[in-house]
Parts: C-alpha cells; structure tokens; sequence
C-alpha cells in the first residue's frame, strides 16, 4: 500500500520468551458491493476464507466488515479498538480485499513518484464531496500502523488490492473478471487533508518496525480476479488463508519463519494467478517465526479434481451451446452473464480464461481435451500442497511469440532428483525430463532450467516439475506413456507418498507472429 511500508518495514518476529502469551487479533476487510465504481466477485469469498482460517490459529478476537459495513470510519474504529485491547507483544492482522487505487500524493513531497495509493470503500463515488471521503489514503494507513508499532505491537498488513502493485499481459475482454483496480478517473483534490493522511505522511521508516507487509503486487500494477477451486478469488487472500492453516510449515515445526512464508506465498499466488502476479513481502532478506501453529498442518492431494468447469460459449446459440458442452464430461454450461471459467467463442475457434487465450483453433470435438487440461491443472495446483516451488518464465510472463527463445527457471531446488511434464493446452501429458543421458540427481539446492524456441501449436501450456528426495521411476514410466490428463493428482499421490517432494507450475502462453 505505501511505499515506507513495502521497503523499509521491519521484520515481524514472535519470539520464544512472547509466544506463550501473545495474543492475535485480527481485522479483515472484504468488499464487492460498490454502487458508483465496477464491482467484484471474489473480494467477499477471500474475507470470509481468512476469517475461517484464523479460528484454526485459535484467533478469538477477529472482526469481519463486508461490503456496506465496511465504511471508512467503521474500518477505522475496528482497528483502534484492537489496537487498545491488545497487550505489549500480541500481534494484530489486517487484511483488506477489494479496489484499490493511485491518485496524486496529498502531502506534496511526501511520495516519490509524486502519488498515494489507497483502498477504494463501497460508498466511494467521484460525484460527491462526501462519496470521495469513502477511501482510505496510505498515509493514514501509516499512522493506524504506528499506533500499533508504538504499543509494542507486531502488525501483519495484507493488501489484496491494486496497486499494492501488474499484470504483464493484456486483458482479452470476451473473459475476464474484474481487476481491483483504481476507476478510470482522476480523484478530484478538492477534499481537505484528513489529519490522519497528514500525520502519516510524517512517520519516517523506522517508525513502522515491526509490521510484515503483504502485497498483492508491485504498485504500478493491476491485481486480476482468478478462479480457485470454481470460485472467483483473490491468489493472494487465498495463499494467506492457507499460510495461516499452517501449509508454509515445510519442515512441519509447527512454526512459520518468513522465509517459509515468502516461498510458500510467491510460488503459490504465481500458481493460482497463472503468472499474472508476483506478490510483494517486505522485509526481505531477515529470517525468524512468524506464526505458531497448534499442530502441523497436513495438505492431502485431493481424489477429485472438484466441480465441473463452467463452461461458457460465444458466438452459438443457446440450445446449441447447450448441446455441444453436454457431451463434455467435466464441463457445464455457463448461462448468459454468468461466471466462466472457460469461454470459448465457436466463431473464432479459440478458448480464454481470465482474459487469456489459452487455445487457438479448436473445434467441438477438440473443447473436451481443454476442459480436461484445466480440470487436472486444478487438481495439480492442490497437489502442490505445502511445498511448492517458484517457477520463473524468461524472459517475462508475457505472451511468447513464434520463433522467440525463451526459458524455464526454478528457484533453488529442495530436492536432488527432477521429474518434468507438460501438460499441454489440449490436454496431452508431454513427458519432458529426464531422457536418456540427462543429467538425473544432484539439483539439491540448485536451480533447474530448460531452454527453448517457440513453435506451432500455440495456447497456454503448463510446465510441471516435481523435484523428490529419491528417482521417482514409477511416476516417470506412468508419465512417458500417460496421454490423458485424468487422474494426475492421484497418480502423484500414490508414487510419491513416501517420497519427500516440492511441485513447480509455471505457464507458458504463445501466439503466432513475431519471430528472431
């Protein structure tokens, strides 16, 4: 949200001597309801999961604000009335999921890009004097924080909002959810300064020690709605509320250390946003416990791949739309302005998720394989479980074109032995690594990467790797003759049961054109 807490906060650390008695509380904050700006899906359902997953941290004193409960001074009294009931080490969380924005800085001097960020409200209207009042500015957010600091407070702020922080590709419109962006208009400076927003613009770094920042993004950039488990969610919320479930816990201690944290967070909202996002964690770079934990935590591979996909159809009428998903096993027709999690336009053969066209030239008979690919994605996702690895595309996130070199990067491997496949845009399983006289073992705290050109056909692709303590040969020789997607997340489950493993997703989206 602000740029003097994203870099130069301090690090939140529990320690030994303050984990018996500390208490957490907790202020979560969910909006889709606006009335004057575009509104959200999924900003509720993060809420709600974050509110759920804190009774698992035995969090007795939370407050939850959705939609019109949550008002600019309603938000603000819940957090001043945490901050007085809370002793000298208890650690308060504030999460907010909704729109976010930029606007030209109050206090002049007091940002280097010459701009505030801030969280839009429900009632927030640009028409009124009292509707633009309905925002929160992030200097006044840097005062809220140090009335906690001062108290000798530890603070977890999770900012699931635009410009927190981008996307790096376009939005195709014919499949989207919104974005919790800013609206398309400046915020007219005719209010007067509130002494909140004032007072905030004060407060120098090092006065903020002790909050853990939490942002969705880079502040230049947009934070996309996704579909999770068939539900319009915030990637950010969603890794948060399972961090607080314990799923960070990789050496299951029963504690989460930030670094435990930033791994799990990064490589787990870069899955679930399909690249889209990258997340900020501020500090970096200084380990300790963050969150203690009651037992640890225990993230099965899931049976199933879930719901079917809704599936929506453009450009064909209704009966006939009706028809053709019918004899797709997995899929269900999403009806006229209802949520989709696949649309494919009959006119243009092509198939878009989340604004992406992640097929190209695909006819009726070819829809189910699509459908078939995201359903196992899904269910490879959970099997991610607690040890997800970051994958890396390079040179960007963006959509590669024809002929374009490019590569595929993993952090630092806990595992010595790799395994990857891909699993391509109409649902074939693509056995990749190892082949014969590649190099097997020894990628234990070392990077994998695989270079490659880009060629016909194109669509969104997803690299998996799974890194595992011993050669998982099964796995492999079901892999290499596999073809069909059904049943991945089971084959996982059954071949690496009592093998000690990390699974790394990154996608790859390629279009024609282009070239060296």
């Amino acid at each position: 949200m602000t740029r003097r807490i994203m870099v130069l906060a301090l690090a939140v650390l529990m320690s030994a001597s303050h984990a018996a008695r500390a208490e957490i509380r907790a202020l979560v904050v969910g909006a889709n309801r606006y009335y004057y700006v575009t509104p959200l899906k999924g900003a509720v359902n993060d809420a709600r999961d974050i509110f759920q997953a804190l009774q698992k941290l035995d969090v007795r004193d939370r407050v939850l604000l959705l939609d019109d409960k949550a008002r600019k001074e309603t938000i603000r009294k819940a957090w001043f009335d945490l901050v007085a009931r809370a002793n000298a080490g208890d650690m308060l969380i504030f999460t907010y999921a909704g729109h976010g924005g930029q606007e030209k800085e109050q206090v002049p001097g007091s940002e280097a890009d010459g701009k505030d960020e801030n969280f839009i409200l429900p009632e927030y209207s640009p028409k009124s004097r009292r509707g633009r009042k309905q925002r929160i500015v992030d200097n006044e957010i840097n005062l809220w924080l140090k009335a906690a600091v001062k108290k000798r407070l530890k603070v977890i702020f999770v900012a699931d909002s635009c410009h927190s922080g981008t996307m790096t590709r376009s939005l195709d419109r014919r499949a989207v959810l919104p974005s919790r962006d800013t609206p398309p208009y400046a915020i007219p400076d005719d209010l007067p300064v509130s002494e909140d927003s004032r007072k905030g613009a004060a407060i120098a770094p090092d006065e903020l020690k002790g909050v853990l920042f939490l942002a969705a993004t880079q502040e230049s950039r947009k934070t996309p709605e996704v579909f999770i488990h068939g539900r319009p969610r915030g990637a950010l919320s969603y890794a948060f509320a399972r961090i607080l479930e314990g799923a960070a816990d990789g050496n299951h201690d029963r504690v989460t250390t930030l670094f435990e944290l930033e791994d799990y967070l990064r490589a787990t909202v870069r899955q679930f946003s399909e690249a889209r996002q990258t997340p900020e964690v501020r500090p970096r770079g200084k380990d300790g416990p963050v969150l203690r934990h009651a037992k640890a935590a225990i993230v099965a591979v899931r049976e199933q791949v879930g719901p079917p996909l809704k599936v929506s159809v453009l450009n064909m009428p209704l009966d006939a739309a009706a028809d053709v998903i019918a004899h797709i096993p997995g899929a269900e027709l999403a009806g006229p302005g209802a949520q989709a999690e696949l649309v494919w336009d009959a006119q243009s053969k092509e198939v878009l998720r989340n604004g992406d066209v992640v097929a190209r030239n695909v006819f009726e008979h070819q829809l189910g394989g699509v459908v078939a690919k995201w359903r196992a994605l899904r269910a490879l996702k959970d099997a991610a479980g607690q040890a997800p690895v970051e994958m890396r595309m390079e040179p960007d996130d963006s959509v590669h074109r024809e002929g374009q070199r490019i590569a595929f990067r993993s952090a630092a491997l806990k595992y010595p032995f790799v395994t990857v496949f891909n699993l391509a845009w109409n649902g074939q399983v693509q056995y990749l690594y190892p082949l014969r006289n590649d190099p097997d073992g020894g990628f234990a705290g070392r990077a994998w990467n695989l270079p490659l050109k880009v060629t016909p056909p194109f669509g969104a692709d997803h690299l998996v790797l799974i890194a595992s303590q011993r050669a998982p040969a099964a796995l492999r020789a079901r892999l290499a003759d596999m073809g069909d997607p059904g049943g991945l997340a089971a084959l996982l489950r059954k071949t690496l049961k009592a093998n000690p493993h990390q699974i790394g997703i990154q996608p790859l989206l390629t279009a024609p054109g282009g070239g060296e």
